[in-house]
């Protein structure tokens, strides 16, 4: 299930999706309520954008989450938002299970080397 089924057929790969506040619970509540989950969903796994905003506290507050998986890469800038992201979630009574880094290795073709 993709949010982008919420949008009109017109916008969906055409347009940037510029939704603020209320639209965005709106949007997430119509995603988490509205969607017929059964039979027996066992996981969910929601695929956010880094940071603490207006989706992640709506999750935090609008269901029961037992845990939360924090996926990043290694650079310093991504493991900032790491950071604000399990102060957030911890402080909303979300467990963190567990933080994720993804190390990437990028073949330098002109160094012919790993970097």
């Amino acid at each position: 299930m993709s949010i982008s089924f919420l949008l009109p057929l017109s916008s969906r790969n055409a347009n940037a999706v510029v939704w603020r506040g209320l639209m965005v619970q709106k949007a997430t509540q119509q995603l988490l309520f509205d969607v017929d989950w059964s039979p027996g969903l066992d996981v969910l796994v929601v695929d956010l954008p880094p940071g603490t905003g207006d989706v992640h506290l709506t999750l935090a507050q609008l269901v029961k989450v037992d845990g939360i998986v924090i996926v990043s890469t290694p650079q310093e800038v991504a493991l900032a938002d790491v950071k604000k992201g399990v102060d957030m979630f911890r402080k909303t009574g979300v467990p963190v299970r567990l933080p994720f880094l993804i190390f990437h290795l990028h073949l330098c073709l002109c160094l012919t080397a790993w970097v």
